[in-house]
Order: C-alpha cells, then structure tokens, then sequence
C-alpha cells in the first residue's frame, strides 16, 4: 500500500480475478473514504504483487513475490496445482532469480518489467521524492537495489546494491529525515519454518525487526533492532523521533518500542 497525492493504493490478491491495485480517494476532516478504481491485471500477468511505491500520476512500481500467481479459475490442471504448492520451495532451493520490479503506466495501461531487478523473492519498494531513488528489498538476496529516475518517474539508471546480513521484507523512506527503514527476519530459515509445527522451530529463534540507513553517511545501517519476545513475524518497520514502530502479519497490533541510547 502506498499514499499519493490524497489517494491510496492498495494491493488486492483477488482470487480467481488476477492481481490488482485498488484506488481510494482520502478525505480529511472528516475523515472519509472513497473507492475510485482499480487497475486490473489479467491472465496474461505472470507473478504476484508485494509491494508498490507511487512516483507521480502516471507512473508506480511493483514488485513480484511470486513468479506464479493466485489461480484464474477453479478448473486447474494437476500441473498448476503443483507450481502453485511448491514453486517458491524450488525457487529458493535452485536460487532461481525469476521475480522482478515492474513498472506501471497507469495512462496507457501498460506494464513493463525492469531488466536487472530479478531476485529470488522481491519485496518492499519505497522512494525517496527529493533525490529521485527508488528502493527495492530483495528478501533472500538479502540485498537493495537502488535506482535513479528521470523527472517523468522512468528509471534513468541502476545506481547500486546494498547487501544487507538480513533477510528483507518491507521498505519505508521518511522523507523528512531522509532514513530508509528496512523491516528484517534474524534469520530466514527459522521465520518461514516456523508457521509448520512438523519443522520444530521454537518461538524463541524467531528474529525479527529492523535496520535503519542514512545513505549520505554510507551503505552501512546506523541502528538495528531484533527482538524475538514481543511480535512474531515482523513485516514492516519505522522509526519516529526516540520510538520504534513494528507491525507482523501474524500478531495483531502495532509494537512500540523505545529506543535506548
């Protein structure tokens, strides 16, 4: 999900319809919501969306998770079936590269895949507005991809990697500070075996929380945060001024926590 200009749009995984992006018009005071569009993407679409970041009103960016997405009908063959059980499994364990970033154009309906972005399992896109660089987490890869755009929102060049000792979900940039928040898993193994009893992962391996970078002092993180007893799961993270903020699509609620000097 992101907000632009007085608008959110929304992924929806809609089973059996395809990928899309809900529109919905915000209003304040009060506070209303109003449901405007979506931008549908049929049969001939070939993944599944994660994140998506709005760059100005023709142009956003999204990136795949899955190489396969939902199914379009309830008539699969037993091939389907299988791809869609145990695709991301082969994926991982062949370290295929198959997912990529894609770039919308929301005037003339057209959906383009950006060379070079492919990963195992692309994640959180954000974008920082003043310097034009667009951010996407690769999660296995354990790497961010940085690429600069042109005024029109079109990528002008790939700037650079930044490889990170975690595995990554999503992304957030603060444009008022200028830090660009990457939620985190301690480890890979232990998050995704976690959710199948038969794996035998106990609560207390499950890492999660985040790294915070400001690219004008260098690549490297200037904080990072783990913790493993109060949320489970961590898919999205930020810092405002002394505080920490988590979310996790397995516990309900929103963590604070404060940061120690």
């Amino acid at each position: 999900m992101d907000f632009y200009n007085g608008k959110l749009y929304v992924i929806n995984h809609a089973f059996l319809e395809g990928e899309r992006v809900e529109v919905i018009k915000v209003s304040l005071n009060p506070l209303k919501l109003t449901y405007e569009k979506a931008f549908k993407f049929d049969e001939k679409y070939f993944g599944k969306f994660n994140s998506i970041a709005i760059i100005n009103d023709d142009i956003f960016y999204i990136s795949e998770w899955l190489t396969i997405g939902l199914p379009l009908n309830k008539n699969i063959s037993k091939f389907k079936l299988f791809l869609y059980k145990y695709i991301d499994l082969i994926k991982r364990a062949l370290k295929l590269r198959l997912c990529v970033l894609n770039k919308y154009d929301m005037k003339k309906n057209v959906l383009e895949k950006v060379k070079g972005s492919n990963g195992m399992a692309n994640n959180g896109v954000a974008y920082d507005r003043e310097n034009k660089l667009l951010f996407m987490a690769q999660t296995f890869d354990r790497n961010i991809k940085v690429y600069k755009l042109d005024v029109k929102g079109n990528i002008e060049k790939f700037v650079k990697d930044i490889p990170t000792d975690y595995g990554l979900d999503n992304l957030s940039f603060n444009n008022k500070s200028k830090l660009l928040f990457a939620a985190i898993m301690g480890n890979l193994k232990h998050n995704f075996d976690y959710p199948n009893p038969n794996k035998g992962v106990s609560r207390d391996l499950v890492y999660g929380g985040i790294i915070a970078f400001d690219l004008k002092k260098g690549d490297k993180p200037i904080y990072t945060f783990l913790q493993n007893d109060f949320m489970l799961e961590i898919t999205h993270g930020m810092i405002i001024d002394d505080k920490i903020y988590l979310s996790s699509y397995n516990d309900i609620g929103i963590l604070e926590c404060q940061i120690l000097k």
